[in-house]
């Protein structure tokens, strides 16, 4: 494994580098960097091997798009901040998105044998009678684990408002499509949280 840097060039930056979105100025000072920094080096790489996900978490900025367990742990160990939850299907997962967390992760399990699947999330917005519905189709299920893996940006998450929010999936099965879920997730934003209830939330 490389050294640590010292002065690690932002992930967003890295990313913004990846996608050809920096000035030309911008692009040089990375290109500076990295070429001589093989901690960073390794970083880009990561990014570069996140391809079409990172590309459509930078341009849409208010999405989740799906990855693989492997990626997720490539990602941790440049130096990456991950913060990742873990559900089966009936269980109740408390969350949250702390200030340092770059990506997070949720990962959907129960789902050997699956190669895909659809996702529909219902948040109830606590304390109003407000709710937020999303739905996204045809995800790839990590089949070294049975899992959905998604990841988001941690700034998407740190915006949200206290949320129980339920996720159903629909699984393409060789039989036809079956139910997964439901999966709960508990979210309360990490600056209403105390010290012990940060530290029931931590995910990492």
């Amino acid at each position: 494994m490389s050294q640590a840097c010292e002065a690690p060039v932002p992930f967003g930056r890295l990313v913004a580098y990846h996608l050809g979105e920096l000035r030309e100025d911008e692009a040089e000072q990375v290109e500076a960097h990295y070429f001589t920094c093989a901690s960073c080096s390794q970083r880009l790489e990561v990014v570069s091997r996140l391809e079409e996900g990172v590309r459509t978490l930078v341009r849409g900025g208010r999405v989740m798009v799906g990855t693989t367990v492997a990626m997720v742990a490539r990602a941790r160990a440049q130096g990456i901040v991950v913060r990742e939850y873990r559900t089966d299907p009936g269980e109740h997962v408390q969350c949250t998105a702390g200030p340092d967390d770059q990506l997070l992760v949720t990962r959907y399990g129960g789902l050997h044998g699956i190669t895909s699947v659809d996702v529909h999330f219902r948040g109830a917005i606590v304390g109003t009678d407000r709710a937020v519905e999303m739905r996204m189709q045809d995800l790839p299920v990590d089949q070294t684990t049975g899992d959905l893996v998604l990841i988001a940006p941690a700034e998407l998450n740190r915006s949200f408002p206290p949320l129980e929010i339920e996720v159903q999936l629909t699984a393409h099965a060789p039989g036809g499509p079956r139910q997964a879920g439901p999966y709960h997730y508990h979210h309360r934003p990490w600056a209403l949280l105390d010290e012990g209830e940060r530290g029931r939330r931590a995910g990492r």
